[in-house]
């Protein structure tokens, strides 16, 4: 792939031109103590609520929510995420306080410890799970924080919410559409699989990609976690994009490829490049997860990138709205909430998202 095409790419995966993990997007982990996760619809949201009017509140009556992202350079997914938040809740009348966890554990602590000085009346920490949540959650003491994707916190004490996609279905939606696809446009014949995830997930989370590659075996009996390749890197454009070449390499004279990409739809460019750069775009078929604007713009470009599991990113902030007022209203809310889940491929992606 040539140079300037490649740089085009990495500008739009890092929101610079228009985002997930969904790197971090996912259903929690297998504490018993969590409660059972809200069933996630496959709707789309409604669209943002109408700004709220202005009123005379004093400045120092003004309700801050806090906002940590887990990476704002290098992830359409995360870049989504901060927006739809930030003008959601301003719109609403809030103040928001957002700082960059850059992907870095000792910052994410940090980051706690700004919250507090803040002293924000909730705090939304979109760190996936990277950081230690109990020194996190100790940090903020009684402040009531919303866990945005990534693991459960080990128990949902009071005050402790979480917010984020669900594994198990993300999976299963992806398994259906590859096995869609295959029948229809392969005529049931599959030459390899390569998948992406993140192999220190806890088990739900994990579950894009094994419940996926459980469904595709229901139907083509070859295919298994055993006999798939294993790519394991989040947010590694370059590190995926090697493994996927090497694995295209090792498949010479292959044309029905079908890479599984669960972590991020950055791992999803990071193969459209692989693919590009060894002249076989027609050689196989991407499935992604996240839906992030890049996703949106791949998928319209009618390339191998075929679907992303949406999750909507560009509208958690109107997702989590009433999340946030039912708190602030000492309404009892739910510990546990999910986003919905499309899968967005060339049949439904400008009914999602026009222009």
């Amino acid at each position: 792939m040539g140079r300037e095409v490649k740089m085009k790419r990495f500008l739009v995966a890092c929101g610079l031109v228009v985002a997930g993990m969904t790197l971090f997007a996912g259903c929690g982990d297998d504490e018993e103590a969590a409660p059972a996760a809200t069933t996630a619809t496959t709707a789309a949201p409604a669209a943002a609520p109408a700004a709220a009017p202005a009123d005379d509140t004093p400045a120092d009556d003004t309700v801050v929510i806090g906002f940590a992202n887990i990476l704002r350079t290098g992830c359409a997914f995360c870049v989504d995420v901060e927006e739809d938040v930030v003008e959601t809740l301003e719109a609403a009348g809030y103040e928001v306080f957002a700082v960059d966890h850059n992907l870095d554990a000792n910052q994410m602590l940090a980051n706690a410890e700004a919250m507090k000085a803040r002293d924000v009346d909730i705090y939304l920490n979109f760190d996936g799970g990277i950081t230690n949540y109990e020194a996190t959650i100790e940090t903020m003491g009684d402040t009531p924080m919303v866990f945005i994707d990534g693991p459960y916190p080990a128990e949902f004490k009071p005050g402790l919410y979480h917010f984020g996609a669900n594994g198990e279905l993300a999976g299963q939606m992806c398994g259906n559409w590859v096995v869609d696809y295959v029948n229809e446009y392969w005529g049931g014949d599959i030459d390899n699989i390569f998948g992406v995830w993140q192999s220190n997930w806890p088990e739900k989370e994990k579950m894009r990609l094994t419940e996926c590659v459980r469904i595709i075996g229901e139907s083509f009996p070859d295919w298994s976690m055993d006999t798939i390749t294993l790519s394991d890197a989040v947010l590694e454009g370059e590190v995926t994009e090697a493994s996927a070449a090497a694995f295209i390499n090792a498949n010479p004279d292959a044309d029905h490829l079908v890479f599984i990409t669960t972590t991020n739809d950055i791992a999803g460019l990071a193969v459209v490049d692989a693919l590009d750069s060894l002249d076989r775009s027609d050689h196989g078929v991407i499935a992604s997860h996240g839906g992030d604007s890049s996703a949106v713009a791949e998928i319209k470009a009618g390339g191998p990138f075929k679907m992303s599991v949406a999750y909507f990113p560009d509208r958690y902030g109107q997702s989590l709205l009433p999340i946030i007022e039912g708190i602030l209203a000492g309404e009892q809310v739910a510990s546990i909430h999910g986003t919905p889940h499309v899968y967005l491929d060339i049949t439904n992606v400008n009914e999602h998202y026009p222009g």
